[in-house]
């Protein structure tokens, strides 16, 4: 009963959250770059050795003008690559809680199946799927779809109201095999390539944010409810 009772509470205080939800920063490589909108974001960096470049984007980014993703190549089939080599992000979440994180992806029938969305409390030092679904894994359609995938950090410690918050996107290994596969069930080729669009990071603005708040985001109430299906958090201990 009290489990039962902590999740209520946690759904109840998420959905009011989610009224004042506002974008914190967002990246659309629409430019051909890997810059974030605004201040608050980072570029998009390379992590473990991994090429990045651009590509179509996805129907999911409807800023309008010239439509693109971010390409990322040169990933690595050996196991200890797993949770390795992809993107990295960086997000100044200062005045802001009930974090969300949610991006579309797409991938060639035979890159990773299987990726993980990472997060950083401590400026990238140290990198953790604690608290997160299914250790923060999402599988890769075959057939070159963008899929969304979004993560509700809104109770794990130490994501909110921080200037040193990072995430990263990574090819990881199939839990199962416990080596690489492509996405349609063959070997996976390092030669294969996703393709990344749409990252949002949201949040509800607790009134000291630097900038004194950030766009309204018409579309994160609907980001948050998504979250909570697909990358559904549990408090830490």
């Amino acid at each position: 009963m009290l489990n039962k009772t902590l999740i209520v509470a946690g759904a109840s205080a998420l959905l009011a959250a989610s009224a004042d939800a506002a974008v914190v920063t967002s990246w659309n490589f629409n430019a051909a770059n890997r810059a974030a909108v605004n201040a608050r974001g980072s570029t998009a960096i390379a992590v473990g050795g991994t090429a990045l470049g651009f590509a179509t984007g996805s129907s999911f980014d409807t800023a309008g003008g010239t439509n693109r993703a971010m390409r990322i190549g040169n990933f690595n089939a050996a196991t200890n690559a797993s949770g390795r080599r992809g993107a990295q992000f960086q997000a100044n979440t200062n005045g802001f809680s009930f974090i969300s994180v949610g991006f579309a992806l797409s991938g060639q029938a035979r890159s990773s199946r299987w990726g993980q969305f990472q997060y950083s409390t401590n400026a990238g030092r140290t990198y953790t799927v604690a608290g997160l679904s299914n250790a923060g894994r999402f599988r890769v359609k075959a057939n070159g779809t963008f899929t969304r995938f979004a993560y509700n950090l809104s109770f794990v410690d130490g994501v909110s109201d921080n200037t040193k918050f990072r995430f990263r996107i990574v090819a990881v290994k199939d839990p199962t095999s416990g080596r690489f596969i492509g996405a349609n069930g063959a070997p996976m080729l390092g030669s294969a390539f996703w393709n990344l669009d749409r990252v949002l990071v949201t949040g509800t603005s607790n009134g000291s944010n630097m900038d004194g708040g950030a766009n309204p985001a018409p579309g994160a109430i609907a980001l948050l409810a998504f979250a909570g299906a697909v990358g559904a958090t549990r408090r830490r201990a």
